[in-house]
């Protein structure tokens, strides 16, 4: 017989607490307050003018509201001037009260930081001679042009001076105890209500009200109190000497490192733990890093400045006033997997190899792929759509792949050397073969890099290797500046793929030869680039990709998936060949131009301007564009330089329509250009006797592997 309960039982009554306040948990504040009869305040009013109670309305939805109410408020003297703007200078005003109403934070912290470096000057450098009040002078400086720039302001030699001046001057801070204090308080007022004076006299040509005097002492004297305060209470004498040691890293009982002064009683451990390479982080406490990709996508939709992380290793952070055309495809592709995290809240680690190759034939990351590709054609049972797929003919498809990319870098390689054979004058007369040639390259890296002694190598072993290194390579150490021209690259990047989910990225339709480098063009006297011609493969990074929906015109498949469809179709002899009708859409011939259209066609749709000069030339001067391209030039660059005027002074839609409509955009241009007649400019390509390219992989590899059998 089932036990009944007993109301009595302590441990009932503990339960029953516990799921009521599990319940109570679960629910709002606003359910909360509904179920015990009582209102809320929506800060609003009725028709009788008072306040409007509801007890539907959420806690988190009235603070939204009232968040709202305060931002109007706090930003509405910006709000008034910029509704009765009505000439550039007004404008220019409006900005001045804007950066007022937000620079009162920021003010107060670089007040603050000024005050407490000051003092902290006084304490470490008090004697009155020259070279001490010379040091304050250069600290005070110094700082000041730090706090200039946090502020956002013009630099000001006058604000910098005044500082270093003010520094200087011996206030006596110095003294312990409350005569200190004191001393230390009468500096942060005064330099508080100086520096203030100094800055909005040469900003805004006024003094100070009495409001802001009262502000600038009050912050200032409190800042300098509370520095002096704290330094009297540390021993500097200790500090220094602390500072001086050199720190040890020492291993905890429990595994973990912790950094220890020479000076500390290690058996105390009292330093902090440091995490190691690859611990857990607890994704509770630390904020997750977001993406390129997504930040990308946060500036754009706030219309901030584009501000991207080096592509690579070493290389310079890059600043755009707006976003161009890569950065809003990025933003569209997104972070997708790169931004997700697994059931434990762990960030998905990024693996190149995983993403990008098929492995062998029995191998885990053959099996992944086959899977991948499986699972998204499954028949369904239900609407008899998709098919079924059996591992041997995936195998003939993945050892298809496989092979291509062996060829391709095998093409690749043989480019380099021959491409660095003519810069540098190498008879390769002696080395007839592709594989001479490869042999040749292999030697020449070979020298670029000194052996690497290993840990079971004697001091002997070592110094014999390094000889015969040296002995080896000898022919080839005049060599070593050798610099790969070309570079084996994806179309749809390798990081996009895994930020899509993709794998397989080295399939045939994905892969180009690229520029290595950037190629650039160079001012003859400055040495100095003055245009960066074509973007290399490895400073580019994964942030410069077209979206997938663009590239899949030009036969490149936009996942494993699509790519093994197009394979087994022509395989199979349907029909339907996908990828003879893509040809015929846009020609291979074409591909160049197809994708500078696509960029062209973005930048008119975005502009709030006439986007075709053709548009201008109608609506502006009234008459049909025929007569325009017949007139004499001089009129023709007349009429251009005004459109182009128009275009920068209207400027463009905002970075949330940008965002909205590109994908849409880049459809329509797609049908442009598919429906463009033959004979159009945009579809114009170089005359044949100018370029000597091949035009298809096959062409390539004759022309680079002349000795292979026709079979291979």
């Amino acid at each position: 017989m089932e036990r009944q309960p007993n109301p009595d039982d302590p441990a009932y009554r503990d339960q029953s607490t516990r799921r009521s306040l599990e319940e109570k948990k679960s629910k709002t504040s606003g359910q909360q307050l509904e179920e015990e009869g009582g209102y809320l305040d929506t800060g609003e009013l009725d028709q009788e003018g008072k306040p409007l109670l509801s007890k539907e309305i959420d806690v988190e939805s009235l603070t939204n509201r009232q968040k709202q109410k305060q931002d109007a408020e706090k930003w509405k003297e910006f709000d008034d001037a910029v509704a009765g703007a009505k000439s550039k200078e007004d404008l220019i005003e409006a900005g001045k009260i804007r950066k007022r109403l937000e620079g009162n934070w920021v003010s107060l912290a670089t007040l603050a930081g000024e005050t407490f470096i000051g003092i902290g000057a006084d304490v470490f450098l008090p004697s009155p001679d020259p070279l001490s009040r010379g040091l304050n002078y250069g600290i005070g400086y110094g700082t000041n042009v730090f706090a200039q720039w946090l502020r956002g302001e013009e630099f000001s030699q006058g604000q910098a001076h005044a500082a270093g001046l003010f520094q200087a001057i011996p206030f006596g801070t110095v003294a312990k105890g409350a005569k200190g204090i004191t001393r230390a308080i009468g500096k942060g007022a005064v330099g508080g209500v100086v520096g203030e004076q100094v800055r909005v006299g040469i900003d805004e040509k006024r003094v100070l009200t009495p409001e802001e005097v009262g502000y600038a002492g009050t912050f200032g004297g409190a800042f300098g109190g509370l520095t002096k305060g704290a330094l009297d209470n540390v021993d500097l004498t200790s500090l220094k000497s602390r500072l001086s040691k050199q720190r040890q890293v020492v291993q905890n009982l429990d595994g973990t490192l912790s950094i220890a002064d020479d000076g500390i009683d290690l058996a105390k451990q009292s330093a902090q733990p440091m995490r190691m390479a690859g611990a857990q982080v607890n994704p509770t406490k630390a904020a997750p890093k977001l993406s390129t990709n997504e930040r990308l996508k946060q500036s754009l939709i706030a219309n901030e400045v584009i501000e991207l992380p080096p592509a690579y290793k070493g290389g310079p952070v890059t600043f755009r006033p707006e976003a161009d055309f890569f950065d809003v495809s990025a933003a569209l592709i997104g972070g997708g997997q790169e931004d997700a995290r697994d059931a434990l809240g762990r960030k998905i680690d990024y693996n190149r190899a995983k993403v990008t190759e098929f492995g062998a034939t029995r191998s885990e990351r053959r099996d992944m792929v086959f899977n991948h590709i499986k699972d998204s054609l499954r028949r369904n049972k239900k609407d008899g759509t998709g098919t079924n797929i059996t591992r041997k003919e995936f195998n003939e498809y993945a050892k298809e792949q496989v092979a291509a990319e062996k060829d391709l870098r095998k093409a690749i390689k043989l480019l380099n050397i021959r491409s660095y054979a003519s810069l540098k004058n190498i008879d390769l007369s002696d080395y007839p073969t592709s594989e001479a040639q490869l042999e040749l390259l292999n030697k020449i890296n070979k020298a670029k890099v000194k052996p690497r002694r290993s840990k079971n190598d004697t001091t002997q072993q070592f110094q014999n290797k390094l000889r015969k290194w040296e002995r080896d390579t000898a022919p080839y150490q005049q060599y070593t500046d050798y610099k790969e021209t070309f570079d084996y690259g994806h179309i749809i990047s390798a990081k996009t793929g895994f930020r899509l989910e993709d794998l397989g990225m080295n399939r045939i339709s994905n892969t180009e030869i690229e520029a290595a480098h950037n190629i650039a063009s160079y001012d003859p006297y400055t040495k100095k680039i003055i245009e960066i011609l074509q973007e290399g493969n490895r400073e580019r990074g994964s942030r410069r990709d077209y979206l997938p929906v663009v590239q899949r015109m030009r036969n490149t498949a936009g996942s494993v998936v699509e790519d093994f469809v197009k394979w087994k179709a022509n395989k199979d002899n349907d029909p339907v060949n996908l990828t003879k009708i893509l040809d015929k859409f846009i020609p291979r011939d074409q591909h160049d131009n197809y994708l500078q259209f696509i960029q062209k066609k973005f930048y008119q749709k975005r502009s709030l301007g006439y986007a075709t000069i053709k548009e201008f030339v109608e609506e502006v001067y009234g008459f049909d564009y025929k007569i325009f391209k017949d007139l004499p030039q001089k009129h023709k660059n007349k009429v251009e330089k005004e459109y182009l005027k128009q275009r920068v002074e209207s400027g463009n839609v905002t970075g949330k329509q940008q965002y909205d409509q590109a994908g849409e955009w880049m459809l329509e241009a797609i049908d442009e250009f598919i429906g463009l007649h033959h004979l159009s400019k945009p579809k114009k390509l170089p005359k044949q006797e100018d370029i000597d390219l091949p035009q298809n992989i096959d062409d390539l590899m004759d022309m680079i592997l002349p000795d292979r059998l026709p079979d291979e």
